[in-house]
C-alpha cells in the first residue's frame, strides 16, 4: 500500500506564523529584565549580536533547495555529515521541542500565578494547554495553522503597538549608564537572550505542507528579519523608557513598561503573554512532531511514521505531547527546561551552518553558513563551560 502523503495545506501566512510563533514566545517577557541586569544598555548590543547569529543560521537554511518532503535543516547535514549525524541531531531537535514545550507551559503557569489562579490548579492548567493543542494538531494541519495564524496576529501587534508607545518616552540618560562588563557577564547575557531568538526555522519544518514550496525560502528569511527588528526596538524601547535597573528589577519587565503607557498595561501584557506562549506551544508541538516523524520514516519505525486519515503524524504528536507532559509533572522548572532548549537546538543549528559552508555554491550562503557556525559553536561550547562549572 503506498504511504499517505501530507496534506499540502499552508501557504507563506501560515509559514511566516509558525516561524515567529516559534520564536515570539516566553523568552521575550522575561528575556530583557534579565539581560538588562547584567549589562545594563550595553544588553542592546547582546540582542543585536544574537540576532545576527540566528540571521546567518536563517539565512544558510534558506539557502537550502526546498526538494519533496525532505526537511531543509537537516537535509545538508545528511549529505556532507552523513546519516547517522542527521539522525542524531534529528533525535536532539525533537528533543529540544519537547523541552521547549514543557517551558512555555512552565511559563503558562508563571502568569496564571500572576492572575491569581491558585497554585494547585497550575499544573493541571499547564497540561490542559498541552491536550488542547494536541487535539488541535491532531486534527489536521489546516485547524493548527489557522490557530496559529490568529494567535501569531494577536501577539505580535501588541508588541509592535507597545513598543511603537514607548518610544517616545525614550530618555538619553537611560542609555548612557555606565556598568562594569565582565566576559562572564557577557556570555551570561548572550546565553540569556539567544532563548527567545530559537525557533525561527519552523517555518521550513513543515516544507511537505506547504501549498508551494518555493515559498519557505521567503519564510524563513522574512521570519529572521521581522524577529530581530521587533527585539532590538522593544528593547531599545523599554531601556530608554524606564532604565536599566528598574527594568531588571522587575520579573515582568514589558508588563512594568506597559503600565507606564496605559492603565492597567500589566494586565493586558499579561494576556498577551499567555497568547504568545499558546502560540509557541502550538509551533512546537507541531515542528517537534514532523521531526520526529522524518525520523521514524529514515529508520523504518512504521507506526510512528504513519499518517492518519486527516494527514496528521498522530503517533509522533502522541509521544511529543506525552513527552512534555511527562517532563512538567518531573520538573516544573522554567529555567532548567529553557536552558536545556537552547543546548539540543544549538548543536543543529552548528551542523547545518556548517554543512551549508561546505556545501553551498554561492559565496553568500557559504559566508552565511561560515558566521551561523562559528557563532553559535561558540555560544554552546560556552553554555556547555557555564553548565559545567555551575555543577562543579
Amino acid at each position: 500500500m503506498a504511504e499517505r502523503p501530507y496534506r499540502r495545506s499552508l501557504g507563506l501566512f501560515s509559514l511566516v506564523s509558525l516561524g515567529l510563533g516559534g520564536t515570539v514566545g516566553s523568552g521575550i517577557f522575561v528575556a530583557p529584565g534579565v539581560a538588562a541586569g547584567l549589562l545594563g544598555p550595553a544588553a542592546l548590543f547582546a540582542w543585536l549580536l544574537v540576532g545576527l547569529s540566528a540571521g546567518a543560521v536563517a539565512f544558510a537554511l534558506a539557502s537550502v533547495p526546498t526538494d519533496g518532503e525532505n526537511i531543509p535543516l537537516f537535509q545538508p547535514v545528511d549529505q556532507v555529515f552523513g546519516t547517522v549525524a542527521a539522525d542524531l541531531l534529528m533525535g536532539a531537535y525533537v528533543l529540544s521541542s519537547v523541552f521547549g514545550c514543557a517551558t512555555i507551559c512552565a511559563g503558562i503557569g508563571q502568569y496564571l500565578a500572576f492572575f491569581g489562579v491558585p497554585s494547585g490548579l497550575l499544573l493541571p492548567a499547564e497540561i490542559a494547554a498541552v491536550l488542547i493543542f494536541l487535539g488541535i494538531n491532531l486534527v489536521g494541519v489546516a485547524l493548527s495553522g489557522a490557530a496559529e495564524n490568529l494567535l501569531t496576529v494577536a501577539k505580535i501587534v501588541p508588541l509592535i503597538v507597545i513598543a511603537l508607545l514607548l518610544l517616545p518616552l525614550v530618555r538619553p540618560e537611560h542609555l548612557q549608564e555606565a556598568r562594569p562588563i565582565t566576559l562572564s557577564t557577557f556570555v551570561a547575557a548572550v546565553l540569556v537572550v539567544f532563548w527567545p531568538y530559537t525557533g525561527f526555522e519552523i517555518g521550513a519544518i513543515p516544507v511537505g505542507e506547504a501549498r508551494d514550496r518555493r515559498v519557505v525560502r521567503t519564510a524563513v528569511l522574512m521570519v529572521a528579519g521581522a524577529t530581530l527588528t521587533l527585539y532590538l526596538v522593544l528593547n531599545l524601547a523599554l531601556v530608554g523608557s524606564i532604565g536599566a535597573d528598574t527594568l531588571a528589577a522587575s520579573p515582568a519587565p514589558v508588563a512594568l513598561a506597559a503600565d507606564h503607557i496605559m492603565a492597567g498595561g500589566s494586565t493586558v501584557v499579561g494576556v498577551i503573554g499567555i497568547v504568545a506562549m499558546l502560540s509557541a506551544l502550538n509551533a512546537y508541538l507541531l515542528a517537534g512532531s514532523r521531526v520526529l516523524r522524518a525520523l521514524a520514516t529514515r529508520r523504518s519505525s512504521v507506526r510512528v511514521a504513519t499518517l492518519s486519515a486527516r494527514g496528521a503524524p498522530a503517533a509522533a504528536l502522541l509521544l511529543c505531547g506525552g513527552g512534555c507532559a511527562a517532563l512538567l509533572l518531573a520538573s516544573n522548572r522554567f529555567e532548567l527546561t529553557a536552558s536545556l532548549s537552547v543546548v539540543l537546538v544549538l548543536a543543529p543549528y552548528l551542523a547545518l551552518s556548517a554543512a551549508v559552508w561546505r556545501s553551498a555554491h554561492a559565496r553568500s550562503a557559504r559566508a552565511a553558513g561560515a558566521a551561523g557556525a562559528l557563532s553559535t559553536g561558540l555560544v554552546l561550547a560556552l553554555s556547555l563551560f557555564t553548565a559545567v562549572q555551575a555543577a562543579g
